[in-house]
């Protein structure tokens, strides 16, 4: 899960993009919480979190050539979209893996980011993320192939996702129905350092 860097004190999950008066940064927690969705199913999550640690393109390419995710879950914000969609390319490029865009700007612009995305960005989880990611974690568990038909094949069904077909037709699945908040765990946060 990457929560890109864009500029110095960019805060991506707070409703001002900017860091607090008292220079604080505010934690990622609904990505957090979708870690916790991951790893309570058993998956293993690596968290990167570029924007609080000001990481350079460099820095986020050698952490993915590190993990090699088969799934990267990138988060978008309207300001920072060319950005985003280049560390969707990047991961794309560096690992082989599924990429996965979420947030406010690709849920209220799927099928614009979609086509500006092609071909980094394979799918928008649009809306509540939590459950469309942990339903696409265990479609791909276990699976060995890197074709992209393949996989479009195994997660076409989960409601939530836009993707671009065989045909470059945007396609959006079902949307989900709102989740029960008590399902969801607390945030992981022994991916970050939330105090400072």
């Amino acid at each position: 899960m990457l929560n890109p860097p864009y500029v110095a004190g960019f805060c991506r999950s707070a409703r001002w993009a900017a860091k607090s008066r008292g220079r604080v940064q505010r934690h990622p927690d609904g990505m957090l919480i979708a870690a916790a969705v991951l790893e309570r199913a058993g998956f293993e999550v690596t968290f990167v979190d570029g924007a609080a640690l000001n990481l350079t393109q460099a820095q986020v390419a050698a952490r993915l050539k590190g993990t090699r995710p088969q799934l990267t879950v990138i988060h978008t914000t309207t300001p920072s979209i060319y950005n985003d969609l280049s560390y969707a390319a990047q991961a794309k490029e560096v690992s082989g893996g599924i990429t996965v865009l979420i947030g406010p700007h690709v849920t209220a612009l799927p099928e614009e980011t979609i086509l500006m995305g092609h071909p980094g960005v394979d799918f928008i989880a649009r809306g509540e993320y939590d459950q469309t990611l942990l339903e696409m974690a265990e479609s791909l568990a276990g699976v060995e192939t890197t074709n992209r038909n393949e996989m479009l094949d195994r997660l076409r069904h989960i409601p939530g996702l836009t993707y671009l077909d065989a045909d470059r037709r945007v396609v959006h699945s079902h949307d989900r129905t709102p989740l029960d908040v008590n399902w969801l765990p607390f945030p992981a946060w022994h991916h970050i350092r939330p105090e400072g």
